[in-house]
């Protein structure tokens, strides 16, 4: 009934932290994809739930898990449920056949096809009134079951299982309350601490003669599996490696390989991972060791890492000490101005943006936003042109995705031949 859909959209809003919320929606309609965060799908009147049964509600939403249209769905792990139930359905079809009746006779009314008194056409508005107010809450008592799917591992063999939990109809604001039940229920992590990334990617990834394991890989894996921590988005996934990455108690990182280099290696420091094809996620007792090797025996701060920042740090000491000495030979120069603004630009490869980024930051942006009282600014200037000019479901794609990461300015321009 367009009634109903339209009254259960209108009880969410538009704040929360859904990639989507898919009311009454068929299966081949609900995206597959990562996204910005899971997706709710609120199941039809026709899939209601009843508790310790094999109810509609769960038949329906294995077949939407598994399947997106004909096609089998690849990231089962995006997706949590919403039922109905089945006890108060029939409640809710009636309150909307009343509603729509008394809609009918205030239509009439107000059309003057239908003639009332003033007191007729005034309990007639009133009691269209009530039957609203009616719906509002039977939709609220009828859609309060919470429904998850998770999978465990018996005799080695993933089992699916669906856990249930019913949110509370009197609170004012669904959607925030369906949030704290899923945080409750540890059904979606918020907050993901390096001990648990750490424990995963020993139980599933460091085997045997494999130390590393791409970071991109680890975050899809959890978007695929129902055995693995449904995370609300990458950003948690990030969040938890740039702390694992503080200490030398949890993993290492790099920003890509070069046979048996680690290029942009980091162990024991602060960094900011970047979720592409190349970043790697390394084994805390294989990282040791590649730092080890990697030390030069004869640094003077005894054993430290030797790095690029060391080599600019040389440059800058040698440099000094030739302007020490070019001021000694000409006193007019003893004086230099104070260098108190830095500005930089610089070409990247489209192809490996994300990777020579993510140096830039650790090479310069970092040795700017590691000292105290250093405002940095960052400004990303995209520019692209295309001889056939591009086709509009492009430019609806990059627009929506500009506004979505807050873009200050982004446009389509028309060119002259």
């Amino acid at each position: 009934m367009p009634l109903i859909k339209e009254r259960v959209t209108r009880v969410f809003g538009r704040n929360h932290i859904f990639a989507g919320i898919h009311v009454f929606t068929p299966s081949v309609d609900i995206p597959d994809e990562y996204g910005t965060g899971p997706r709710l799908v609120v199941l039809p009147l026709i899939g209601t739930f009843i508790r310790n049964q094999d109810s509609m509600a769960i038949r329906h939403a294995r077949e939407i898990l598994t399947k997106r249209g004909e096609q089998p769905r690849q990231k089962q792990n995006r997706l949590i449920f919403l039922a109905a139930d089945n006890d108060v359905v029939a409640r809710l079809y009636d309150q909307a056949r009343t509603w729509l009746a008394w809609k009918s006779i205030v239509d009439d009314i107000d059309n003057e096809k239908l003639n009332l008194d003033l007191f007729q056409a005034k309990q007639a508005r009133t009691h269209k009134d009530a039957a609203e107010q009616s719906i509002q809450q039977l939709v609220r008592e009828t859609y309060k079951w919470l429904i998850c799917p998770v999978e465990e591992f018996i005799c080695g063999k993933p089992t699916l299982r669906w856990e249930a939990v019913s949110v509370s109809p009197s609170t004012p604001n669904l959607i925030l309350e369906i949030e704290n039940k899923l945080r409750e229920e540890e059904w979606l992590i918020f907050e993901w601490s390096p001990v648990h990334l750490k424990n995963l990617l020993h139980t599933w990834y460091f085997k045997e003669d494999n130390h590393a394991v791409k970071v991109s890989k680890v975050w899809q894996d959890c978007c695929h599996y129902l055995y693995l921590p449904r995370l609300v988005n990458d950003q948690v996934f990030k969040n938890a490696i740039n702390r694992g990455l503080e200490t030398e108690d949890f993993f290492g990182s790099a920003s890509g390989q070069d046979g048996e280099r680690y290029l942009g290696f980091v162990f024991g420091r602060h960094s900011s991972i970047v979720l592409d094809e190349f970043s790697l996620l390394i084994e805390r007792e294989a990282a040791s060791r590649y730092k080890e090797h990697t030390v030069t025996p004869s640094a003077p701060e005894g054993g430290r890492e030797k790095t690029d920042s060391d080599f600019s740090d040389r440059t800058n000491r040698e440099h000094t000490r030739d302007g020490k000495a070019q001021r000694r030979s000409n006193p007019e120069t003893s004086i230099s101005a104070i260098k108190k603004h830095f500005y930089a630009t610089v070409l990247l490869d489209p192809i490996r943006a994300k990777f020579d980024f993510a140096q830039i930051v650790d090479e310069v942006v970092e040795q700017f936003t590691a000292k105290l009282g250093v405002e940095v600014k960052i400004t990303v200037e995209i520019q692209a042109q295309a001889k056939q000019g591009f086709d509009e479901s492009l430019q609806r794609t990059v627009s929506e995705n500009c506004n979505v990461l807050k873009f200050g300015a982004a446009e389509f321009e028309g060119g002259i031949d």
